[in-house]
């Protein structure tokens, strides 16, 4: 199986980065190379040396080495970066073509590469340059349309909530986050989801939601060629081509952070279907709470590790309490009505065994019984 490679923000730097690929290339044969951050100097910086890196890039000067893709970065590209590449299709030169600001290919090798890139420009509908340097989440959207999964995902910004429940450590400024993006990366599943950033960042692997064997994704973000911190600006992966999920999760899996339910929409839902059957309303006020806990109470803990929010219905001793109520709000707001009654939500053995599997994966964390085995 060939390997291919990631690279992050090469910044202007064509000869000496292209140079380093080449000598790496010439021993690993690699099948194609992602450049996922800014392809050039930024236009509003760029001294005469980058400019001059540039112009020999365009004249054939600067040799690249293998089938390279690019992604749009943060910034816009020069002016005559664009010329050329609305002339020839999108490829600028000989092995280097850009992905654009929203794309959806599939390489000569097999590969489905999705990528969306530039800065976030909202939610709107506008017109878009196909070079430009943002996107909209119409833009996230449809990139993914008519698609089921993908074998690498390519984005400037960050999923939303992609560091919640990892262990990972990002140690500069935080990245651009967006929904949309998480959304695309829930949608496709990728196996690998990539993207650049000041520093390098390797999320834990995180599983899908779906049925067994589930998906597995790897997000990688790739700090800037000769990065003053030494920190990793390439990385080398393989695959085959749409292969199917993996049937064991690798070790440090855990469950996706791009889907769990947003605790406002948590509290609207009980607060809705408590209006809905007439049930006496949540008390949300500390003081308050504590005087309805005195007697019988219905209790809701919406907890995460920013924020722990509580809310209590008080219940009276003739008041008909169905205890299927959390049960149901959980069902609606996880898409999920048909499983409302523990009845419905039978399975076959294997089904259990798995998901038994999954979560003590996932809760191993949390065990402090297995403390002692690692230490004997």
């Amino acid at each position: 199986m060939r390997y291919s490679v990631v690279i992050g923000a090469v910044n202007g730097k064509f000869s000496e980065m292209f140079a380093k690929l080449a000598t790496l290339h010439a021993k690993q044969n690699f099948a194609f190379a992602i450049i996922a951050g800014d392809l050039c100097a930024n236009i509003g910086t760029a001294a005469d040396a980058d400019r001059e890196e540039l112009a020999k890039l365009l004249r054939g000067d600067i040799t690249v080495p293998l089938s390279t893709y690019f992604a749009l970065g943060g910034q816009s590209l020069p002016v005559e970066v664009v010329d050329i590449l609305e002339k020839n299709e999108g490829e600028l030169c000989p092995n280097l073509s850009v992905f654009g600001r929203k794309a959806s290919i599939k390489t000569s090798d097999g590969f489905r590469i999705v990528a969306v890139g530039g800065a976030h420009a909202g939610s709107g509908d506008q017109v878009v340059p196909q070079y430009a340097a943002y996107y909209t989440d119409s833009d996230a959207q449809a990139v993914g349309k008519g698609l089921t999964n993908a074998d690498i995902v390519v984005t400037s910004d960050w999923p939303a909530h992609i560091r919640d429940g990892g262990k990972s450590q990002y140690t500069v400024a935080s990245p651009a986050e967006t929904e949309s993006i998480a959304d695309l990366c829930t949608s496709l599943k990728p196996r690998y989801h990539f993207s650049a950033s000041e520093a390098f960042y390797e999320r834990e692997p995180f599983f899908h939601n779906g049925p067994t064997p589930r998906s597995v994704t790897r997000f990688i973000s790739l700090a800037p060629y000769g990065n003053s911190a030494k920190q990793k600006w390439i990385y080398a992966f393989s695959l085959e081509p749409s292969a199917d999920a993996p049937q064991n999760l690798p070790p440090g899996c855990t469950a996706s952070p791009l889907t769990s339910i947003k605790k406002r929409l948590v509290e609207a839902g009980f607060d809705q279907e408590a209006a809905n059957l007439n049930y006496p309303k949540f008390v949300k006020g500390f003081k308050d709470m504590e005087e309805i806990e005195e007697g019988n109470y219905f209790k809701v803990t919406i907890w995460s590790e920013a924020l722990r929010k509580e809310m209590v219905m008080p219940l009276d001793g003739d008041f008909r309490f169905d205890l299927q109520f959390g049960r149901r709000v959980l069902g609606k707001l996880l898409g999920l009505e048909q499983r409302t009654h523990w009845k419905d939500c039978a399975q076959t053995v294997g089904e259990e065994t798995a998901d038994a599997e999954v979560f003590k994966e996932v809760f191993k964390k949390f065990d402090f019984g297995l403390e002692g085995e690692e230490e004997l």
